[in-house]
This record gives C-alpha cells, structure tokens and sequence, in this order.
C-alpha cells in the first residue's frame, strides 16, 4: 500500500481522535473550573463571615466601657459627660461606626452622639438576633437607615435589669467593603443580604446597599425557607446563567452568597476545542503541558494548606525544586507597617534585613524581572546575591507582600514562574489575611487571646513550659493624659520587648489578650530561670523611654 494513500486514510480517523480527545480534556477542564470555582466561593463565604464577626466582637469592649462610664459616674452629669467624650472619641477613632446611641427604657428616649434628633418610634421596626458568642446578652439588629440617612445596623448589650442601653450602629459602606477583593475566578464576588429584610448589607457595587436583591429572591429565599440553610444554586440573571453558593449557617441572621457567571467557568476550556479544531498535531504536547500543569497544580495546591509562614516558604521551595533548575531560592517578606524587608528562619522567626520604601514603591504588581550580578538591586546586595537570579515581586492587589529571589544560570523559566507568581501571590494573601483575622491583634501582630488559648491547650500537660500575664500599670491614665499616640507607642514597644526576649523557640506563644494586657507562654528550664527572663523583660520596658513632643514616659 502507498504511503500518501494511507496517510490519506488514516488522517481522518486521527483527526477524529484527535478532535474527540480536546472534547474530552475540554469537559475535564470545566469540571475542574466549576469545582474550583466551587471550592473558592465556599472560602470567600468563610472568610467574609470571619471577617465581619471579627469586626462586629471587637465592639464588644468598647460597649463594655461606654456601659461602665453610665453605670459607675457618680454625679449623673459627669458620667454623661464622661460618656459623651469617650462616644465621640470612639467614633472619631473608628470610621466603621456610624453612630453611638442610648436607650432609656424607663422614659423609652434615645439620645445621638452626633446630636441627631432620634424619635420614640426609632427601634419600632427592628428585630433583634442574639449573637451566639462567648459574651452573652448581645444582639444584633436587622439593616435599616438611620437618621442621617446612611444604611447600618446596630450592635447592643441587652440586660433586664439595666435601665440603658448602649447601641453601636455600624455603617454598611465602611463595615463591609472589605469584601470588594473576594473574587470567584475571574469575574465572582461576594454579597450580603439581611435575612430579616432581604436586603443588600454589602455589594461590590456601593449603591446597591440598602435595597433588595434580585439574585436572593431568584430561588435562594425560596430554599432558605425550606430549611435548605447552605448549598449550591443556578439561576438565570441579566442574559447570564449564575452559578452562586450560598450560607445562612451564621449567628448575624445573614445569607452571605458568593459566585460567578458560567461563561467565566466556560472560559477555561474554549483552548481545549480550538486547539482540536485548528491545530490537530499538537496533541503531544497537549499532553505533557496538561501533565506538567496537573503536576504544578497539585504543588501549588499545596501552598494553600500551609498554616504558617515557616511552611508556606518550604513548600515554596519544593515547587521550585521540582520545576526549576536553580542554585538557590530567597524569600522575602514586605511589612508595609514597618517598611522592613524580613528574612524567615526554620523555625517562622523574622529577621529584618533591608529597610527601603521608595524601593519598595518602585516595584510593580505582574513584574518578573531576570537580572545579573551588575543590575542588582539594593535587596538583592543586602542578602549577598551575586549570581544571576529572577526577581519575583508578590502583590496583595496595589500592596507589595513579599519578594522572591531565584538564582538561575538561565532566563528559560519566564512562563512557569509567572504561573508560580500567579498562584502564590493568591496563596499568600489569603494566608496572611487567615492568620490575622484568627490568630493575630491587628496593632501588634501578636497572637491573639484565640491563640494562646489554643497553644495552652497544647502545651498543658508538658515540663518546662510556664505561662505568664503582663498588666501595663497605669495605662489608662497615661492615655487619657498623654494621648492615644503615646498610648500606642506603649503598647508596640511592649510587643517588640516580649519579641526580643522570648525569640522562638523559647517564645512557644507571644499574645495580646487585652487592651493593656499581654500572655507569654514559654519554656524555662526551672522556675528560677522563668522568673529570671521576666525580670529582664520587666527591666527592658521599663529602660526605653517615649517621647512625644515635649512628653517623656517609661512603660
């Protein structure tokens, strides 16, 4: 048989298999993408739910002192005073709060921080939630407008027997917009919607807060009221088919709900079918790019199951070891609170190695740059890099977050590491933003109360580990004398004294508990020696002087 006759012959069925193969590895591509897009929206729900009812408990202190200052001044004028000026720093301090009222129940009056004229009738139509949380008698309101006109909902510490109560409104534009950067693949976002009143507590869209929401009442509504409180739903919305998950398993009688288009999700698989359509010889490599791209998939994977910095560097390095060939990987963190360049050790400690800003505002977001020993930057020369190497700077959207140095002979990983910079930059943010809402006071960047809680847990029944609480005497009335920046700078001086003198992995956990209070959880060798290492904490407190102005104090 000639060959261009079985050529011939055989080049239809081999486009047929062919064809049928990318139809395939198309319809694998889109189950992925929806699973994917699945699992992305479930998180976004989890997130946005962590991060609204970290802002809603963080109230909850500052009710307990407004209820403090009615409750405890004696004569009534002063306290009201007193209260009147706390209130109104506290709105000054927090631009999430709309405003701070009192209720009195026995003349059934409110009285506004800002002064707005507040009717008898103002609570009329609202329902109350109570918040399941550790701190009891808290409720939260459904959405409504307050007399400024501004969409809120309020937070207040309800007790029979308490004659007054305090109630923190939350303005929806502030409280929320957080979640603007929640994003299903491409084209996803995240919206609230107040149980209660079926309206929007937060859109992408800023204008739409306050109404009703059309995708809520296009079935979800219907199967929330079936007792179907989370699960997966498609709905046909503005020419599109609407792929959303939602939950209303929450203690605010909320629906966060979180999705995106099909077409987003049908998006990754139009490469598959063209591919069939146009260019039939490719296979092969179809093949091994969809194996190397499961195969850094999974790695990358990887990144987002890491708990810590400390892992998340190591399973960093083994992406590049097993896709790059390279003489050696520096990682590097940005503190934009600090403009400080960190180092990690093994054990997650952060060692500062460069200080630059306007290095820093000179890098771009979507930069990868390849660079020889003579075009180093200034980083590249602190951490002693004289060999070729790609600079990988890691954005949080606008915000620089870390940056990675990868020594190569040669420039021929451009595609891959842009590949890597994509996912990790997403793996990293959401890291950092996990780590913060759950484990760390956003002031100090210590661990937070959760935190110790849980590593005592951990620790209770070994030798050699000891606990100790640290009080800031005076503190309050340093603050209310010298001001909150004094006050500030107090309390940061006070973390980096605990860094500095219980450094891992003596320092099992470092936490700020409390406005003044701090707890150190740490292993001595004896109690002599724990005793030893906070006398020297105590004497390295209260050897650093704070100046402000014309104002010295010592902690």
């Amino acid at each position: 048989m000639a060959l261009p006759k079985t050529l011939i012959r055989l080049l239809r069925p081999y486009l047929i298999i062919l064809t049928g193969s990318m139809i395939y590895l198309a319809i694998v591509q889109l189950e992925n993408a929806e699973a994917s897009a699945y699992r992305q929206s479930q998180s976004n729900i989890r997130t946005a739910n962590s991060l609204i009812k970290a802002n809603i408990e963080a109230t909850f202190g500052k009710i307990y002192l407004l209820e403090s200052t009615l409750q405890n001044s004696n004569p009534p004028a002063q306290g009201a005073q007193t209260f009147s000026e706390l209130s109104q720093q506290i709105l000054k301090q927090t631009p999430n709060f709309a405003d701070i009222l009192v209720f009195t129940r026995k003349t059934n009056q409110y009285s506004s921080t800002h002064g707005y004229p507040v009717e008898a009738s103002y609570s009329k139509e609202l329902r109350w939630h109570p918040l399941n949380s550790v701190n009891r008698n808290f409720y939260i309101s459904s959405v409504y407008k307050n007399p400024d006109q501004r969409w809120v909902f309020a937070i207040k510490h309800s007790k029979p027997n308490d004659q007054k109560e305090v109630w923190v409104e939350f303005d929806l534009l502030h409280t929320t917009q957080s979640l603007k950067d929640l994003k299903t693949l491409e084209k996803g976002y995240v919206f609230v919607i107040d149980k209660e009143t079926e309206r929007l507590i937060f859109h992408p869209d800023p204008s739409r807060i306050g109404h009703q929401s059309i995708s809520y009442n296009a079935g979800i509504s219907q199967l929330i009221s079936q007792g179907e409180r989370s699960g997966q739903y498609e709905y046909y919305y503005r020419d599109n088919f609407k792929v959303s998950v939602y939950d209303a398993n929450n203690s605010l009688n909320w629906v966060f709900i979180s999705g995106t288009d099909r077409k987003d999700i049908l998006a990754t698989s139009y490469q598959f079918t063209l591919t069939a359509i146009v260019l039939a010889s490719i296979l092969l490599l179809i093949i091994i790019s969809n194996y190397l791209t499961y195969q850094l998939n999974s790695q990358l994977a990887d990144l987002n199951r890491t708990r810590d910095l400390a892992s998340f560097k190591h399973q960093l390095k083994v992406v590049f070891d097993k896709f790059v060939f390279h003489q050696g990987v520096q990682f590097v963190l940005f503190d934009k609170t600090t403009n400080h360049f960190c180092t990690l050790d093994y054990h997650g400690n952060k060692n500062v190695v460069f200080d630059d800003l306007k290095f820093a505002q000179s890098l771009a977001p979507s930069s990868l740059s390849y660079q020889s020993s003579s075009q180093s930057d200034p980083l590249a020369h602190a951490l002693k890099i004289t060999h070729r190497h790609y600079r990988i700077p890691l954005f949080d959207n606008d915000q620089l977050i870390a940056i990675i140095y990868l020594k190569a002979s040669l420039p021929t990983y451009n595609s891959i590491l842009r590949m890597v910079r994509d996912y990790t930059e997403v793996a990293l943010s959401n890291l950092l933003l996990h780590h913060q809402l759950r484990n760390k006071d956003v002031m100090t960047q210590l661990d937070n109360k959760l935190s110790l809680t849980v590593d005592i847990e951990n620790q209770v029944s070994k030798t050699g580990v000891y606990l100790a609480l640290l009080e800031l005497d005076n503190f309050e009335h340093l603050n209310t004398i010298c001001g909150s920046d004094i006050g500030d700078k107090m309390i940061l001086q006070t973390s980096e004294s605990m860094r500095h003198c219980f450094p891992k992995p003596e320092g099992i956990c470092l936490a700020r508990t409390g406005g003044k209070e701090f707890g150190i959880l740490f292993k001595a060798k004896d109690h002599d020696d724990a005793t030893q290492r906070l006398e020297s904490l105590k004497h390295s407190l209260a050897s650093h002087v704070i100046s402000k102005n014309s104002q010295t104090v010592s902690v």
